[in-house]
């Protein structure tokens, strides 16, 4: 969404052809949370709300409910147990993406979303 949001061509093109192909696209709270947090910084913070609303009109929202929360925190353990640790923002993402979507995640960060196969998560690289 990031990479949307900047206008990378990589990005749009991708987005543009899974449309184009019919896919219906998803995205969950966290990652509006994510695009929100960095709006103070942006030099026209009005401007890059329109933005957000306006790609975010492109995505459907995944719930974060009861089911996502309790596979986030089994999630959150299994790589505690196993030494491992990502951040609480992706295991929520991912969660969503498993319960109420169909578990993949188009991410930059693949190396996190990979830890989490075990539960359903199909990671897919993003291009630079």
């Amino acid at each position: 969404m990031v990479d949307l949001l900047r206008g990378r061509p990589k990005a749009e093109s991708i987005i543009g052809e899974l449309i184009k192909a019919g896919e219906t696209l998803f995205v969950t709270p966290h990652v509006f949370y994510e695009l929100y947090r960095g709006v103070r910084r942006a030099p026209d913070p009005r401007a890059e709300h329109r933005l957000i609303a306006r790609i975010g009109e492109k995505f459907r929202l995944l719930p974060f409910d009861r089911d996502a929360a309790q596979l986030a925190a089994r999630m959150g353990d299994s790589l505690e147990d196993q030494g491992l640790d990502i951040p609480e923002l992706d295991l929520f993402i991912a969660s969503s993406a498993v319960v109420w979507g169909d578990g993949i995640v188009l991410t930059r960060d693949l190396r996190h979303f990979l830890r989490l196969r075990a539960f359903g998560v199909r990671a897919l690289a993003q291009p630079p």
